[in-house]
This record gives C-alpha cells, sequence and structure tokens, in this order.
C-alpha cells in the first residue's frame, strides 16, 4: 500500500473527529454563546454548566478548526460564523444541524442496514413527529441560502406565472417575492 493510499484511508476513518467536535459545541450551546460574545473558557464553562478542563479542550479544537478565534484568554466565533450559530440571524443553520445529528445517528447502523437489507429509517426506530419539524427546520435553512443562488440564474420579465408547489418552508417563494415585490401575483404565506 502507498502513503498516499494509506493517508486517504486515514483522513477518511479519522472524519468524524471534526464532525464530533462541532456537533458537541452545538449541542452544548457554545456555539450559540459564543455567537453573542466573547468568553473566557471557565466562564463559558460555568454558565453552561460545563467541567472547565473539557470546555477549555473542546474550544481549543474549534480553534483548530477555525470555527472560533482566541484573543488574550478569550474566545469567540471567527467572523465569518457568527451568523450561522446566532439564532437571531437569517442566516442561523441551527435546523439543518439538528438534522444532521438525527442523520448521524441513522448512518451508525448502515452496516445493520446492509446485513438486514431493511433501511436505516426502519431499525430501531420509532415514527417520531419531530423529525418532521427538524426536517422543515433543515430545509428552511438550505432554502434561506439556496433560493437567491437560482434567483440569480432564473429571471423572470413580470409575464410569467408562479406556482410554488411543494415549496416546504416557503424560502424560495420568500425570496422571489423579495427579489420581485411588484409581481403581478400573490406573494403572500398561506
Amino acid at each position: 500500500m502507498s502513503d498516499n493510499a494509506f493517508e486517504q484511508l486515514n483522513e477518511i476513518m479519522r472524519a468524524y473527529r471534526k464532525t464530533e467536535i462541532f456537533l458537541a459545541a452545538f449541542q452544548l450551546g457554545v456555539l450559540e454563546k459564543l455567537s453573542k460574545q466573547a468568553f473566557e473558557s471557565n466562564v463559558l464553562a460555568r454558565e453552561l454548566k460545563l467541567s472547565e478542563k473539557g470546555s477549555l479542550k473542546l474550544l481549543s479544537a474549534l480553534c483548530a478548526l477555525e470555527i472560533a478565534v482566541k484573543k488574550d484568554n478569550s474566545y469567540t466565533l471567527s467572523a465569518n460564523n457568527i451568523k450561522f450559530f446566532d439564532p437571531d440571524s437569517p442566516d442561523y443553520i441551527g435546523g439543518l444541524i439538528k438534522h444532521e445529528i438525527h442523520l448521524q445517528k441513522r448512518w451508525m447502523n448502515l452496516s445493520n442496514s446492509v446485513k438486514s437489507g431493511l433501511p436505516i429509517k426502519n431499525i430501531d426506530e420509532a415514527v417520531n413527529p419531530e423529525d418532521s419539524i427538524r426536517f422543515i427546520n433543515a430545509m428552511a435553512n438550505i432554502g434561506q441560502r439556496t433560493a437567491p443562488l437560482m434567483l440569480d440564474k432564473v429571471k423572470f420579465n413580470g409575464s410569467e406565472h408562479l406556482l410554488d408547489l411543494g415549496g416546504g418552508p416557503g424560502k424560495y417563494l420568500e425570496k422571489f417575492c423579495d427579489r420581485y415585490p411588484d409581481f403581478n401575483g400573490n406573494c403572500s404565506e398561506g
């Protein structure tokens, strides 16, 4: 086996570590706190009821991933990440992260699915109404970012008709109405 092949396999095998750091920081409320202000690790640990040692290690790992930055003795999110973790921001991606956490739990059953031939969803999983809410919030987070990109590619002159059928949380229609406020149609949610 060549060194490059080993490095590629090693990278694949360990990729989950970055994901786990990121998801733990989200689930523990660290990312949301850091989106609002800078914290010393011990103060953040106290506010979130985390161990000081664990908090410091997690913050150091977030810095290594360039999600957070350390200045003097305080930690905050890197400037381009703040909007994604502030629940008051229109760019907040908390719904998407919660959905990915749910999907990650399913992916952990992939070997059982292959062995049994059953879909991952049907293995040891009860129907949960929260799944729909989580999915809709994730699609809203994605639509918030992708709808403007789609509208940059599709131009309207005002004589067209638009039907938003199965548009989920309505982010595409919302962005359309923002872009074309004089559209001769109904741009209200309903």
